[in-house]
């Protein structure tokens, strides 16, 4: 039985979910649909074609659009199928060789029909940090992926307040008061008999009660890692620099990565190290800057909810407009 502290949160992560979502192994995310080849969209617009579309919560199916134009897009849904007012959908574009993502807020609802505005890939806001911080990358093997489809190895998120033992000294009597780091630690973990809340009230943060920590998975992730630098992060990814030529997996493959720590620069906040350990999808991959580097964007399998981390990027990184 895993013991737990007050000060630790433990969520699961749909792995299959995460897998279902990045089965295009070349997919090109885009603001909006016009940036599709002119003579490729007409068959879409004709109806010749079918885009797939992706609930937020995982479903997915094909169906034709009604109407599109720069500032909105109509489809039409199943009767059945529950859209709220606000929901964030993905719309897939097929096309040989290559698929094309737009992601869209529902706008309007006239069930079957509904109304999506674009949103920009990453619509959320993201921050850069003042110092340079690295980032370990290691991509998830098949033999890991065939673990997670079997639903044999699951994945859960952490986290948890690491506060050092307090010092004594000699005789028993206090030492010197030394200034001593308190840690958030937020892991996405891999383990095997998770134990969950069967009745959830938020479906999106299922709650795990136990589980068995698998560490020795952990050494096959580490079997081949590419060092890289943040570019900017987010709660739900991050754009990363690296050289040319390393192995940082395929565009739509899962990856794991480990951060240095981030310090803290707000002393009252009551932590001053944030240590990242997460899994994440690739999403993009175009040269930067120096002809020897190339950015990648990650989106994590699950955005950082925790607001102690949220606080952070607020306080001590820099917002980007």
């Amino acid at each position: 039985m895993k013991s737990f502290s007050l000060e630790e949160s433990t969520h699961f992560i749909d792995t299959i979910k995460v897998l279902n979502t990045m089965d295009q192994q070349n997919v090109h995310q885009l603001n909006r649909p016009q940036k599709i080849s002119k003579n490729l969209l007409k068959e879409f617009e004709k109806r010749e074609k079918r885009v797939k579309i992706i609930t937020d919560d995982g479903m997915s199916y094909m169906t034709h659009l009604i109407s599109v134009d720069s500032r909105e897009l109509v489809i039409r849904l199943l009767d059945n199928l529950k859209i709220r007012f606000k929901s964030h959908l993905l719309l897939v574009f097929p096309s040989e060789g290559k698929d094309y993502v737009v992601q869209g807020f529902v706008k309007k609802v006239f069930l079957p029909i509904v109304v999506l505005s674009y949103v920009d890939p990453r619509y959320g806001k993201r921050w850069t940090l003042n110092t340079e911080t690295q980032v370990h990358l290691s991509p998830v093997s098949e033999q890991v992926l065939t673990l997670f489809m079997n639903e044999d190895l699951k994945l859960i998120r952490r986290s948890d307040v690491i506060r050092p033992g307090s010092l004594s000294g000699r005789d028993g009597e206090p030492e010197k008061k030394e200034k001593v780091d308190v840690a958030l630690a937020i892991e996405d973990v891999l383990c095997t008999h998770v134990v969950l809340d069967d009745a959830p009230e938020d479906v999106q943060n299922v709650v795990v009660y136990d589980y068995e920590e698998a560490e020795c998975f952990y050494s096959i992730l580490s079997q081949s890692v590419t060092l890289g630098r943040i570019h900017d992060i987010s709660p739900s990814g991050l754009a990363m620099i690296a050289k040319k030529g390393d192995a940082l997996g395929q565009v739509g493959g899962l990856v794991s990565l480990e951060f240095h720590d981030l310090l803290s620069k707000n002393q009252k906040s009551g932590i001053d190290v944030f240590k990242l350990r997460l899994f994440g999808i690739v999403r993009y991959q175009r040269p930067f800057g120096e002809e020897d580097e190339q950015i990648f964007g990650i989106k994590f399998v699950k955005t950082i909810n925790d607001t102690r981390f949220l606080n952070f990027l607020e306080e001590t990184a820099e917002a980007l407009t």
